[in-house]
């Protein structure tokens, strides 16, 4: 396996994630907070269950790259509107340690 192969789940999960917290940002305000919730989290569940089932690289590239990476865009943007209209006046600070938290996630989910 190639250092490509490698890496390309986690570059389509970034990628996938990125394109889907764009969209599902102009949806917010118009469904339920919970059922973007429910959506996003159930994508990413079946992601990674199916990424724990299959062995080929191609196949993870699949799961955890697309369906799962797609899952973490459409709930990312949840907690960030959510965190700004519970703190208004420490918006900055707020929304900095949450997005720090979820950067800060992969130590705790790499292994």
């Amino acid at each position: 396996m190639s250092a490509f192969q490698s890496g390309l789940p986690y570059m389509l999960f970034l990628f996938f994630f990125a394109l889907f917290m764009a969209i599902s940002g102009r949806y917010i305000s118009r469904f339920s907070l919970k059922l973007i919730i429910f959506v996003g989290g159930l994508w990413v569940g079946i992601g990674w269950i199916l990424s724990g089932i299959f062995k080929s690289i191609n196949v993870i590239a699949i799961t955890y790259g697309i369906i799962a990476g797609s899952g973490v865009g459409i709930v990312y943007g949840v907690p960030i509107s959510v965190i700004s209209k519970w703190f208004p006046d420490k918006r900055g600070l707020a929304m900095g340690l949450v997005i720090s938290g979820f950067g800060l996630s992969p130590l705790l989910l790499h292994p």
